[in-house]
Order: structure tokens, then C-alpha cells, then sequence
């Protein structure tokens, strides 16, 4: 009796546990700041197109650090930083990003977190990369602007 009840039973708690499951992207945004959230969107969409004109206006105006290659590099100028982008965004093609994390820095309103993953193509080949990067962000009286960014290593 017992048995037949977990057998009809666990497969009815299984679904239910599906179906009112939260999506990931709701669990990472629920309760953030929805010009965070709009951020992050950005700046992966522009990051999958290549186009640094569009990230420029979201880097922090008085320094960022730096560490895509070799060891960070402080307090660079967005000139500076949109150069290196270029760098490492020219020899590739058919990007696309997904963001896979966007939060709050616990115990602080004006600090949070933007991190995505970008695929792409070397141009030419066929041989494609995925690299995951992380986006130190802050408020500032222009909205949030990135004052960090690096390549993080993948898991």
C-alpha cells in the first residue's frame, strides 16, 4: 500500500516541482535593480556584437581595472580599456553571449556584478572559443558604469 502510494505519488511531486520551478534567469534577477539587469543586457549584446562604441558609455569615466591577458592593470582610461576590447574582439566573428550571473555585491546598494559567457569564431576558421568574463559594476550618479572587468577562467 505504501509502496503504491510513493509510486503514484512521487511522480505527481516531481512535476509540480518542474512546473512551479522559478526560471534561472528570475532567480538571478528577482529583486535587483532593473537598470542592472538592462546593463548587463547591454553590454553582452554589444560585447557578442563587437561593438566597443556601444560599451563605451558603461565604463566607469575615472578608471577601470583590467585583466583580459597577463597580470590586471589599474586605473585605465576608457579610452585605454574600449582599445584593448578591440583587440580581442577584431579577430573574431558570429558572437553570441549569454549572461549567466547579475547581482548585488552583499551588504552594498552601489555595488554589483555582471558576469557572461561569449562564443565566437576565429575569423577565417572554423574553430570556435568561449570565454567568460566578469564586470565589476558601480552606481554612480550617470547610472550603473563598469569599473571592473576581466576573463575569468572556465570551469
Amino acid at each position: 500500500m505504501i509502496r503504491r502510494t510513493l509510486q503514484t505519488l512521487l511522480p505527481v511531486v516531481a512535476l509540480a516541482g518542474v512546473l512551479l520551478a522559478e526560471p534561472v534567469e528570475a532567480r538571478q534577477t528577482t529583486g535587483l535593480d532593473p537598470a542592472l539587469t538592462e546593463m548587463a543586457g547591454e553590454v553582452a549584446s554589444a560585447w557578442a556584437a563587437g561593438d566597443t562604441e556601444r560599451l563605451g558609455p558603461w565604463l566607469r569615466a575615472d578608471g577601470i581595472r583590467l585583466q583580459l591577458e597577463g597580470p590586471a592593470r589599474e586605473n585605465l582610461a576608457p579610452r585605454h580599456v574600449l582599445a584593448a576590447f578591440r583587440e580581442v574582439l577584431r579577430d573574431h566573428e558570429d558572437g553570441a553571449t549569454e549572461v549567466t550571473r547579475v547581482a548585488p555585491v552583499a551588504g552594498s546598494s552601489n555595488r554589483g556584478l555582471v558576469e557572461f559567457v561569449w562564443t565566437a569564431r576565429v575569423k577565417g576558421t572554423s574553430h570556435a572559443v568561449e570565454h567568460s568574463y566578469f564586470a565589476g559594476v558601480v552606481r554612480t550618479e550617470d547610472g550603473w558604469r563598469i569599473d571592473e572587468f576581466r576573463r575569468v577562467p572556465r570551469r
